[in-house]
């Protein structure tokens, strides 16, 4: 069976009808915008709340696992050839961990590396074009690249600015509510 594009019909006979249909979108994108910043308000709200509340409990986290650490220390004895001890609540000990330290800078280091052909062990981002000096290149440049500019009209539309509502009375009436 062939498939078939499924086209969208036009239901806007008229200016009159596009006219109305631009101002349903507009109310419509104020309307959403309106919610975003409710929103947004109440996010920022309930973060400043939980950061608050838990705020105290941190503190006593970290201040308990430095005692923790001290204790461990003074008692190394008691852990004999292992390197944690379990109780009730959990476990306590020391884990090996390593960390890179380069001995000199990143570009001597880099070049070290890929004199020695470890190229692997360098990150490099990859290579992006850069498509707004590319419009800048001539048309020979751009043969010679393989690069074609393409122009077409793209559909827009676009709010009038005028008619938006004083958000700062809108927000005040929202306080209100």
């Amino acid at each position: 069976m062939a498939r078939r594009k499924v086209e969208t019909p036009c239901l806007l006979a008229t200016w009159s009808e596009a006219d109305q249909l631009l101002g349903d979108i507009v109310r419509k994108q104020w309307e959403a915008e309106r919610i975003k910043r409710q929103t947004e308000k109440r996010i920022a709200a309930l973060k400043e709340s939980m950061t608050q509340a838990v705020e105290s409990y941190q503190a006593a986290i970290a201040e308990g696992e430095k005692q923790l650490a001290l204790f461990a220390k003074m008692h190394e004895a008691d852990f004999g050839k292992a390197r944690s001890k379990v109780l009730t609540h959990g476990v306590i000990g020391w884990r090996q961990s390593s960390e890179v330290k380069l001995l000199r800078t990143v570009p001597d280091t880099v070049a070290l590396l890929r004199e020695i052909g470890r190229e692997d062990c360098i990150r490099q981002a990859e290579p992006k074009v850069d498509k707004l000096a590319v419009r800048q290149l001539t048309e020979d440049e751009m043969v010679s690249a393989q690069i074609r500019l393409v122009v077409k009209d793209t559909f827009y539309w676009e709010p009038e600015k005028t008619q938006l509502p004083d958000t700062a009375r809108m927000d005040a009436a929202e306080v209100g509510q």
